[in-house]
């Protein structure tokens, strides 16, 4: 046949041996494992684990919160204190925008703390349809 030295053959039997062997550990794989080809895909982890982590927060909120799902004010720890708040903070609540927080907060440096949170009628942009919308979500203390 081919004129092989024993070193050669040796090697070319080497060679196909690991031929042999890592095709074997391939496809191995494939059938026992079932390796997904579309999980090493960066996004694909990412999409996962955002569906996860929403998953964890979803069911950790609805048995912290319950009872306050429900209704139809938001928890006084989750409520802003208009006394205190920064613009920032203000612009939180549904419905204030830049301007708002800004006007609640220069009425609340000229007249000083809110006594009700009925006040924030007083400041143009906020009329009883907003303050009823806020009203869960805003407190004086």
């Amino acid at each position: 046949m081919l004129n092989l030295t024993r070193r050669e053959k040796n090697v070319l039997l080497y060679l196909v041996f690991l031929y042999i062997a890592g095709s074997a550990i391939f496809f191995g794989k494939k059938v026992f494992f079932k390796v997904d080809d579309n999980l090493t895909d960066n996004r694909v982890i990412e999409t996962n684990f955002k569906k996860l982590a929403d998953q964890v927060d979803s069911n950790f909120f609805s048995s912290e919160f319950s009872d306050v799902k429900d209704s139809t004010e938001t928890p006084v720890s989750l409520c802003i204190n208009i006394n205190k708040a920064t613009k920032e903070d203000l612009m939180k609540i549904k419905g204030i925008g830049s301007a708002t927080a800004e006007k609640i907060i220069e009425y609340r440096l000229s007249n000083g703390n809110f006594n009700s949170i009925n006040e924030l009628t007083k400041i143009h942009g906020i009329g009883e349809k907003t303050l009823e919308r806020i009203k869960g979500e805003v407190t004086i203390e």
